[in-house]
């Protein structure tokens, strides 16, 4: 029976020589004869720095600081092999990306705009998301470095969209997680007072939950123009203080604003 030989990485290397601080690259590579690799020295940039595979793989990376050297390690039935990779501190431009803005919120069925902005050092860019889709996904950095485009979502809930800009130091990105709308479920799922009834002088609270997830989206008034405070967002309830001034029966009405439409709820306080 023929012994199999130890692990051989045939190639390791990165997308970047050199790195600028704050930046990741993808390190590359591949081996023969090994079943399990890892990476040491490095953090993880949206990707694991160790995982399963007969060939190769790859890891997209950041490094705390630079110059660095990270380690692959990859694991066979007759041993491990290691191989050390020499990252540099690049002295030119960093990438720089930023949010211009996002044309309001989005709905199923819908499309909205964003409009990024790529530095001068940028030669390419694009745009992931894990819901939907985004035209372009990608291209070359426009003159002004504005780049727009146009997103789909495909399903109500959370999507997280991401622009990514790439230079000779490095890429960097920046987005985060929006709420993606559906107009067919209430958008407003409840709007509640903390209490019923309340002596002038007294305070409570009116709170409201909507599909919302990522910021405040409505404001409060009162029929009786009782005081109501600033909103304090604690995903999903949005919560107002409630101070009573004038005694009656108070309506207190919350609009939201939708990207299905403007939608509004009311609830009732009786001040003594």
């Amino acid at each position: 029976m023929p012994i199999e030989p130890p692990p051989i990485i045939n190639s390791f290397g990165a997308e970047h020589g050199a790195l600028a601080p704050f930046t990741f690259t993808t390190l590359q590579f591949s081996y023969e004869h090994g079943s399990f690799w890892s990476i040491e020295g490095a953090q993880p940039f949206r990707d694991a720095l160790a995982g399963s595979s007969a060939f190769g793989g790859s890891a997209r990376v950041y490094f705390p600081s630079l110059p660095a050297e990270p380690v692959l390690t990859v694991t066979g039935r007759c041993g491990a092999s290691s191989m050390t990779l020499p990252i540099a501190r690049c002295i030119g431009e960093a990438p720089a990306v930023d949010i211009g803005q996002a044309n309001g919120r989005v709905a199923v069925g819908q499309q909205q705009r964003w409009l990024f902005l790529a530095g001068s050092s940028i030669t390419r860019w694009w745009v992931e998301t894990d819901n939907g889709t985004v035209t372009p996904a990608a291209g070359a950095r426009s003159a002004n470095g504005e780049i727009e485009v146009v997103y789909t979502p495909a399903r109500a809930g959370e999507a997280n969209i991401t622009f990514y800009g790439d230079s000779a130091c490095g890429s960097a990105g920046i987005g985060g997680p929006e709420t993606v709308w559906t107009c067919a479920k209430p958008l407003i799922e409840s709007f509640t007072a903390g209490k019923a009834s309340l002596a002038v002088g007294e305070s409570t609270y009116v709170s409201y939950t909507t599909q919302e997830r990522h910021g405040e989206v409505g404001s409060v008034a009162s029929s009786l123009g009782n005081a109501l405070g600033g909103p304090v967002h604690s995903p999903p309830e949005t919560r107002h203080t409630y101070t009573a001034t004038h005694a009656g029966t108070d309506t207190v009405t919350l609009t939201v604003d939708t990207p299905c439409g403007p939608a509004t709820a009311s609830v009732q306080i009786v001040v003594r």
